[in-house]
């Protein structure tokens, strides 16, 4: 019962036993010459450990960890940029990734409540979508969802996908040389 989500069974589980205890030692008493069926506790009530955030705070929270992870071991990640200027402002403060989040949270939740989904699926999906932080990555390629404001100052978020090899050093080259002989061009 250790590391569960607050949708297992477990703190269900753990109040029944503990509440039953005494009824599990009378019964116990009652049959202790007949040990098939005796029913064996432990010595203390149950104190189960399960996570009390939904597996998708967690999934938030991971991906916000691993963003700033990103942005402090590869310092070009982060753009000193201006809305002012014509791009995009990447906010990076925690109270306005949380407030740009919430907006897009609920602006996914509007869209998805016009489909047909069931009320667990149109959260599951909005709390997806409106992630903020490094939200994908293989080997070769890293996507990071940035909150973000434009020039007219309306924030939203913005994909952002990173070559892996370019997070620290500058990219690969290739080079095809093409040689010209008296014969043509040789590769």
């Amino acid at each position: 019962m250790v590391d569960r989500t607050p949708d297992d069974q477990a703190p269900l589980a753990a109040h029944i036993y503990n509440t039953n205890m005494k009824i599990i030692e009378n019964w116990n008493r009652i049959f202790e010459n007949q040990l098939e069926l005796q029913i064996i506790t432990l010595n203390e009530k149950l104190q189960p450990q399960f996570a009390i955030k939904s597996i998708e705070q967690q999934e938030d929270e991971k991906a916000l960890k691993e963003y700033f992870n990103d942005l402090e071991k590869y310092p070009k990640l982060k753009h000193q940029n201006s809305a002012q200027t014509g791009h995009y402002e990447i906010l990076y403060k925690p109270e306005d990734i949380q407030r740009v989040r919430q907006k897009v949270y609920e602006n996914r939740l509007k869209y998805y409540r016009t489909l047909n989904f069931s009320n667990a699926e149109i959260h599951r999906l909005a709390m997806r979508d409106s992630r903020i932080g490094k939200v994908w990555e293989d080997a070769y390629w890293t996507i990071y969802r940035d909150a973000v404001r434009n020039d007219k100052g309306v924030e939203f978020t913005y994909n952002r996908m990173v070559w892996n090899c370019d997070k620290d050093k500058v990219g690969g080259t290739a080079i095809l040389p093409i040689i010209h002989t008296s014969e043509g061009k040789k590769l």
